[in-house]
């Protein structure tokens, strides 16, 4: 199976801006509520996923207001569980692998350009014959 079938677009995925702020992050986690998210850079790189969990766990050691949480850049949360990019070439095993860790695996292009995501459902229903 070529991965690239099961591949939702950059243009189909909800991502943060590594510029963005916890806030920023928080608000748009609860709108689509999502639990984990890719952040990129300005030029289209992946730079990793933020989580729930990451942002809690901070958000508990350093006792903030939602006002506060304004002017923090999510640069500052630490990750947790890193959720580590593959490349567009990788293959049906090393993505089937990947999953069996996390819910998605950002891919990227050659020059680490994030191009989209692989979900472990859209896979499972593409290897079962139902997409």
């Amino acid at each position: 199976m070529n991965i690239l079938t099961v591949l939702t677009p950059k243009s189909e995925v909800s991502v943060l801006d590594g510029g963005d702020t916890l806030r920023a992050a928080i608000e748009k986690m609860s709108h689509y509520h999502f639990a984990t998210i890719p952040v990129l850079s300005g030029q289209g790189h992946y730079l990793y996923s933020i989580s729930t969990s990451d942002i809690l766990f901070y958000l508990k050691e350093n006792d903030m207001t939602l006002r506060e949480m304004e002017s923090v850049p999510l640069e500052v949360v630490p990750i947790y569980r890193p959720i580590l990019p593959l490349p567009v070439t990788s293959t049906e095993e090393e993505v089937s692998n990947a999953l069996m860790n996390q819910n998605y695996v950002p891919l990227v292009d050659d020059k680490g350009i994030f191009i989209g995501i692989i979900t472990r459902k859209r896979l499972v229903l593409a290897l079962s014959g139902k997409k």
